[in-house]
């Protein structure tokens, strides 16, 4: 049968996998906005790359030592480049905008881009995982709301916040397509490669950037190693998911994780869900069983 028949049974464990990565990826960025809003944005990248290359490290040989390639650790580092401009972007867009708007629009971007790709090198889901794709766009976009407030000393700038957002989400996107090219044999190098080009640049950027006390990096210590970690968890997640099925499947479960940002924001910040955000979960919801559906 050709590329277009029915689903293999590995896209029950993609799906299972994408959507572990897209509660990660939640957690991950509601702490790494959270923490942006008391010191600036580099220094809350530099210690969560800090902190994730460190647990990549120990990771790396519990998953599988894997082939040290060439071209697989450039499309590591290049990946990890490109999406830390991406998460730069969604933290400074976190500190002028709103969580429950910032998120979701950035998850539509990062699940469009390697989506088209996934199409154009010739994958082709089934009918019960592409009615899934089409429900997960718009469950993504409905999950924003206009009901969060505008962070406690911030200016309203709505307006850079979406084009943040926008470039943040391709930039996720592209990660996610960079990561998909890497063999699966080799390990999680092209983590640690991206991990280390990241945590570098990161750290040169932070000379330019003047450093807050101690006492407020302290404060938000807990959630910058939340991020980092958590992050790093994800990525593996998803890495494993892309090499289980289509990275166009991987990709758009795996963009549903402003849910988990929007109900966090909704618990811990005091936020409200808006009947177009619920109506958006509960899409997401029908979305995910009917891509994980045989």
């Amino acid at each position: 049968p050709g590329r277009d028949s029915a689903p293999s049974p590995g896209v029950q464990v993609t799906a299972l996998l994408a959507l572990a990565a897209a509660l990660t990826y939640g957690v991950a960025d509601f702490c790494g906005g959270f923490a942006s809003r008391r010191v600036p944005v580099m220094v809350v990248l530099v210690l969560s790359q800090a902190i994730g290359l460190v647990g990549l490290l120990v990771a790396a040989p519990i998953v599988g030592a894997g082939r040290v390639v060439r071209a697989d650790v450039i499309f590591g580092a290049a990946g990890g480049l490109i999406g830390l401009v991406g998460v730069f972007l969604l933290y400074r867009a976190f500190t002028i905008g709103r969580m429950s708007i910032v998120a979701p629009l950035a998850a539509v971007f990062s699940a469009l881009v390697p989506v088209g790709i996934g199409l154009a090198l010739g994958e082709r889901p089934g009918v019960l995982a592409s009615l899934g794709i089409a429900a997960a766009i718009p469950a993504i976009a409905l999950s924003g709301g206009t009901g969060a407030p505008v962070p406690e000393g911030g200016q309203p700038h709505p307006r850079q916040a979406t084009v943040m957002a926008v470039l943040a989400g391709v930039g996720f996107g592209l990660f996610f397509a960079l990561l998909d090219q890497a063999g699966d044999s080799s390990g999680l190098w092209p983590l640690v490669s991206g991990r280390v080009a990241t945590t570098v640049v990161a750290l040169a950027c932070l000379l330019v950037v003047p450093m807050p006390p101690r006492r407020a990096i302290g404060s938000v210590l807990v959630w910058v190693a939340a991020t980092g970690t958590l992050e790093v968890a994800a990525n593996v997640l998803f890495l494993l998911a892309t090499r289980e099925g289509s990275l166009a499947l991987a990709s758009v479960i795996t963009a549903l994780y402003p849910a988990t940002t929007v109900i966090l924001a909704l618990v811990v910040l005091g936020e409200r869900l808006t009947r177009r955000q619920l109506a958006g979960l509960a899409l997401a919801a029908v979305a995910v069983i009917l891509i994980a559906l045989p």
